[in-house]
Order: C-alpha cells, then sequence, then structure tokens
C-alpha cells in the first residue's frame, strides 16, 4: 500500500460500523481480522457487543448521540 498523504499506514483505523447487521455479521468480520466496531445506537450496540465487551482485542465504540438515561447501559457495552 502506498504511503497516504499526512502520515503513515499504521495511522489510520478502520471502524467497521455494525449498525443494522446482524451479530452473525460482526462474528464474521472477527473472523476476518476486524477488531474496532462501532454501533450509533446504544440498544443496538448492547445486543452485539455485551457478550464481546470482555474480549481485550476489541475496541467497541458508540459514534452517535447518546441521551443521558442510556449513560448506564453505554458505559456496559463500548469501550
Amino acid at each position: 500500500m502506498p504511503p497516504l498523504p499526512g502520515g503513515e499506514r499504521d495511522a489510520v483505523t478502520l471502524v467497521a460500523v455494525s449498525k443494522t447487521r446482524p451479530v452473525e455479521d460482526v462474528l464474521a468480520a472477527i473472523a476476518a481480522g476486524q477488531r474496532v466496531f462501532g454501533e450509533n445506537r446504544v440498544q443496538e450496540g448492547s445486543t452485539k457487543f455485551d457478550p464481546l465487551s470482555t474480549r481485550d482485542d476489541l475496541e467497541l465504540h458508540l459514534i452517535g448521540p447518546l441521551q443521558t438515561n442510556k449513560v448506564p447501559e453505554a458505559l456496559r457495552s463500548f469501550r
């Protein structure tokens, strides 16, 4: 891969957004080597990410607005 303008190849992180995709697709992406995921809804992300939240090799991000009443649930599922 050629160098990227303004930085090195390692300076780029691919975030796979799992919006509307089933957990089976997330698991397939993990099997293929993807390690950074994003979800824009707390409830949908919790369903997919709660079983994965103990894995140290994954980054699970909330990538959308957060309502105050959803903060406790978000803290459990995203890291």
